[in-house]
């Protein structure tokens, strides 16, 4: 908990400089769960500080988070990556602490379906020391809590299982517009997936709308192929670009998103300290199977 009120603090400043540069911003996951979801913050620890921005503001947003002490761990691919396709970035502040600035909620092809825009459309309010803010509204933290349980770590923290439990149970959640939202975002599958990986794992009394819902979901075969590129356990990064790459709308786009998966810049190869070969070769690998491809893993592009 001492950990957790010094992320506090870091959040606090970063909002508040955020709200002093005009930026429209969101928390995410750890402090807004811990708030929002479960009786008592205190039963929900965190590690990092999560908030959601709009596209258009990210690059402004980076800028300003580092006039209070955070710096990118990672530079973009390459310039525009981060507004058009990417999830978002890490910055770290002196004390180890760290701000994930999102765009979006997760990579690969769901960072192109996610509307991002409308999850600035709704908010609820929390109060965090003698500051309030703003949080994603209850069917969009619920579908948050999903992806980052089923699609955003290969095995999922049973924390992140217990988010999704308590999401799905909030009396408050609106299971008609959860799914509508969940439909236009392709991400039913998603939502299924970590609710009932939540209850079998878990195992918690009752059974919300939700719950029974996701028991009866039959996903198709094009929802199943999507899953699989969160679910490879070799070069997962790899398996995502590909299907980022697919889901991209427009020729010029899918161009872009290519160029900056396979070649990105020189000063963001030069930090991750990998050549255009092995990173080509790493792309390559899960469009042609190759059976030689090493298992020690790529970290993920952002």
């Amino acid at each position: 908990m001492e950990r957790v009120l010094t992320l506090d603090r870091l959040m606090l400043s970063a909002v508040e400089r955020l709200t002093e540069a005009g930026l429209p911003h969101r928390l995410l996951k750890g402090c807004a769960h811990a708030h929002l979801l479960y009786p008592d913050p205190s039963l929900r620890p965190y590690v990092d500080v999560d908030i959601l921005v709009p596209s258009e503001s990210f690059a402004s947003a980076v800028a300003a988070l580092e006039t209070v002490g955070v710096t990118r761990v990672l530079p973009e691919l390459r310039a525009d990556f981060d507004r058009r396709f990417g999830k978002g970035a890490t910055l770290r502040a002196p004390h180890g602490g760290a701000v994930d600035l999102h765009r979006t909620f997760v990579a690969g092809p769901f960072a192109m379906w996610i509307d991002a825009s409308s999850l600035f459309d709704h908010f609820v309010s929390l109060t965090v020391g003698d500051m309030e803010v703003l949080a994603l509204a209850t069917e969009e933290r619920c579908l948050h809590a999903c992806f980052h349980a089923a699609v955003s770590d290969l095995e999922p923290a049973l924390i992140s299982l217990r988010d999704v439990v308590q999401a799905a149970s909030a009396p408050a959640l609106d299971l008609d517009r959860l799914l509508r939202i969940g439909g236009q975002w392709r991400a039913l599958s998603v939502i299924a997936k970590a609710v009932t990986t939540a209850w079998s794992s878990l195992e918690p009394e009752g059974e919300p709308p939700l719950a029974r819902w996701a028991r009866s979901f039959e996903p198709s075969a094009k929802e199943r192929r999507v899953l699989r590129a969160y679910e490879a356990t070799q070069h997962r990064w790899a398996h995502q670009a590909v299907a980022g790459i697919r889901a991209v709308s427009g020729v010029r786009s899918r161009i872009a998103y290519a160029t900056a998966i396979v070649a990105p810049s020189r000063r963001a190869m030069a930090w991750r300290g990998r050549s255009a070969e092995h990173r080509l070769g790493r792309v390559q690998n899960p469009l042609v199977g190759d059976p030689q491809a090493d298992e020690t893993g790529d970290p993920p592009t952002q």
